[in-house]
């Protein structure tokens, strides 16, 4: 595991917490991709996106109203970068995730969500000019190597006769979005609140999930019928969309995000255990290899910024 940025370790703070945080982190997104998949078919992505931010932003509003009021010249000042924020974080991610879950497994999902660390080093040089020394690069090949081996489900023409599953691409495409926000997250630090930064991006993400519900074709039911459906609406709202996104931020703002990205590598092997109690699906040998693939290359990008 690569150590901490020299900022958080200038500064004086252990690591050691954050790495407990991101390890919750990954706990609750490996549910999170569980009840997803879970509920495909039955509920819709979209309406899921809605009424789980809602609910969110609706246990927000009493902590948090008064700090955005105070914090307001901060919000105005840097509104355009919670517009990106909120679209990527809160309006996109996630949804696109419940969409692509509609059409592949959830051990699937789980593994390409695992090249989170290597899209990061991407942009992180594409964006902010990151260094990538050779090691960085081979990782970062090694990696994705691994991820279309999972896209292409262990059949590599599959690409030419566009045979591979399309849940898989759009979760693809999510992980970029969740690699973008986590960058600019750290690139650009605000001075507010964690709690009253979450209110901004919910309330500019709200109208993007409820946009894509309105204007997309249902995949499901749109409203909660039983009492199960309100306690994982419950689950998804207090633990996955504020905890995890607080503990993200926490964790970002600690270690940077490229540290924090190595973590993913720990979302799969959660997501396959959850994943063959609760919904009986099977690992299968092109997972595992290109599991072995996308981790080896996130070490030797680790080893690399360990040395650095």
């Amino acid at each position: 595991m690569a150590v901490p940025s020299s900022t958080a370790t200038e500064a004086g703070q252990s690591p050691f917490a954050a790495y407990g945080m991101l390890i919750t982190v990954m706990l609750l997104w490996g549910s999170n991709v569980v009840i997803g998949r879970y509920i495909a078919g039955d509920w819709s992505p979209f309406a899921l996106s809605v009424w789980r931010w809602g609910l969110a932003l609706l246990l927000l509003l009493p902590f948090t109203l008064l700090p955005a009021w105070r914090h307001r010249a901060v919000i105005r000042r840097h509104w355009k970068l919670l517009l990106i924020l909120g679209i990527l974080g809160v309006g996109l991610f996630n949804t696109m995730l419940y969409v692509a879950l509609n059409y592949t497994t959830a051990i699937n999902v789980a593994l390409i969500n695992s090249t989170t660390p290597i899209c990061i080093l991407l942009l992180s040089r594409l964006l902010i000019g990151a260094r990538m020394t050779p090691r960085v690069v081979a990782g970062v090949t090694l990696g994705l190597i691994g991820a279309a081996l999972i896209v292409t489900r262990g059949d590599p023409l599959a690409v030419l006769s566009l045979g591979f599953n399309i849940g898989d691409v759009i979760q693809a495409a999510a992980v970029l979005i969740w690699a973008l926000y986590s960058v600019l997250l750290q690139r650009h630090p605000m001075q507010l609140p964690p709690l009253t930064l979450q209110l901004a991006l919910v309330v500019v993400g709200m109208p993007i999930v409820t946009l894509m519900y309105l204007l997309m074709p249902a995949i499901g039911t749109a409203m909660p019928r039983h009492g199960w459906d309100w306690a994982m609406l419950f689950y998804l709202a207090v633990a996955v969309s504020l905890g995890s996104t607080l503990l993200w931020y926490l964790s970002v703002k600690s270690v940077g995000a490229r540290v924090a990205g190595f973590f993913n590598y720990l979302t799969p092997p959660i997501v396959a255990v959850l994943s063959m109690v609760f919904l009986d699906e099977h690992l299968r040998p092109f997972h595992a290899v290109g599991f072995v693939l996308i981790l080896g290359g996130i070490l030797l990008a680790t080893l690399t910024a360990r040395r650095g």
